[in-house]
């Protein structure tokens, strides 16, 4: 591991601006701070008043809706959002997946992975037991997104720039993938869901904001300007309050969801891309292509605490069904790296046939394959988590990017590879 001072001492300064925010870490005046016990299974019912997985998050204000027509993923409902001030995250964000039980959505869906090609605008099915191509199907053009609905029900696949979202049904047993009515949500690169599935976190990179939207009639309901460029992944914090995101310009960011500002912002010398809450939320992971590793930040004021080289172009970042290491594609050198989380280093690397390109990567429910795209070379890879042997390469369509295994395990999605 490389100290924080040579670092900056090496890479100029990575500079930290902090606003007036509330500690991450227990402010008990911060009345949206809070997150239920995730084996309580009565914390809080869901959004929709019905009995099912305890959530709660921080209190967000919606504007009255407009009529239109709601997605297939969720039906319009009227919120009212319980919070105890007091209480703290969990000792795990995410112990609700190591389990590797399906959530109950995803209970009849066959083991299968979808691919979003962005080239040709269209999601390979993949057979994950057969580990054959099962069916393609057209989507909008430029989707690279898979984003599983907050409460696995549904998936959109997403067309940044264009902000198409197309609605698609995922396969089962009896009945095929389809897909079904596009919803225009203009100019959105990214897509999350806060932690009580109220309100649609939507990145939009070319006008540099970020918008909260209502996702039962898909309108804005409040923005926060973010002026960098190349805005794109991001995480939740522990509570729910703070969005992060990475800016490859050279910026990673928490956004207040709640008072609606940049709360904290790191300027940095690489390229960040991915971005993980660590297991205790006090920690961030970010990948970053540009230095060739993964930065540690601290969730609170964002600053750098370490640093761990892992290899060229570190793209994606994939927790263990432990959450005891983190998987990291090295696109530019075709490699995964193995850290772990305790010795807070890389324990193996894993290396790929040459000209291999590791981009988004996702587990399969028992934790057992890594299954990563590769967007240059139009095809997926199927790895073994315990050997780190390469098991498959499977032809996809043109340009894959997006990568989703279903069923997962989890309370809720939050985005595309992230559910607790």
């Amino acid at each position: 591991m490389v100290a924080t001072a040579a670092l900056v001492a090496m890479a100029g300064c990575n500079r930290a601006t902090v606003g007036d925010d509330a500690s991450e870490r227990g402010d008990p005046d911060a009345a949206a701070m809070a997150l239920p016990d995730p084996t309580s299974p009565s914390a809080v019912t869901d959004p929709s008043g019905t009995a099912g997985a305890a959530v709660t998050g921080p209190t967000i204000t919606l504007a009255p809706r407009t009529a239109t027509t709601a997605p297939p993923a969720r039906a319009a409902t009227t919120t009212t959002r319980a919070f105890a001030g007091s209480r703290q995250p969990p000792p795990n964000l995410y112990a609700a997946t190591v389990t590797g039980t399906p959530a109950a959505a995803l209970a009849e869906v066959v083991p299968q992975v979808l691919v979003a090609n962005a080239t040709d605008g269209s999601v390979t099915v993949i057979d994950a037991t057969t580990l054959q191509v099962s069916a393609t199907v057209a989507v909008a053009a430029g989707a690279s997104r898979l984003v599983p609905s907050w409460d696995f029900a549904g998936l959109w696949a997403l067309s940044p720039g264009d902000g198409v979202l197309t609605p698609v049904q995922v396969a089962s047993a009896a009945t095929p993938a389809t897909v079904g009515a596009r919803v225009d949500l203009a100019g959105a690169s990214e897509l999350f869901f806060t932690l009580d599935g109220a309100t649609a976190v939507v990145v939009a990179d070319a006008a540099q904001r970020i918008d909260l939207v209502d996702p039962a009639t898909w309108q804005a309901v409040a923005s926060v300007p973010v002026p960098h460029a190349g805005l794109g992944h991001g995480d939740l914090s522990a509570n729910g309050r703070h969005l992060y995101v990475t800016a490859s310009s050279g910026w990673v960011g928490k956004i207040d969801l709640v008072e609606h500002r940049v709360a904290a912002g790191l300027d940095v010398v690489g390229t960040p891309v991915d971005v993980r809450t660590s297991p205790d939320g006090t920690r961030l992971f970010v990948a970053d292509a540009g230095r060739g590793g993964v930065a540690v930040l601290d969730a609170e004021d964002l600053h750098e605490v370490d640093f761990v080289p892992t290899g060229r172009g570190a793209h994606a970042l994939v927790f263990s069904r432990d959450v005891t290491k983190l998987y990291v594609a090295n696109q530019l050198e075709g490699s995964i790296s193995v850290f772990d989380l305790a010795a807070g280093a890389v324990i193996a690397t894993w290396r790929l046939p040459a000209g291999s390109s590791p981009g988004t990567g996702a587990l399969s429910t028992d934790g057992g394959q890594l299954w990563l795209t590769a967007p240059y070379r139009n095809e997926v890879y199927v790895v073994d988590t315990t050997t780190g042997r390469l098991l498959r390469r499977i032809a996809t369509g043109a340009g894959p990017d997006g990568l989703v295994y279903l069923p997962q395990p989890g309370r809720f999605s939050l985005g595309q590879g992230l559910a607790r």
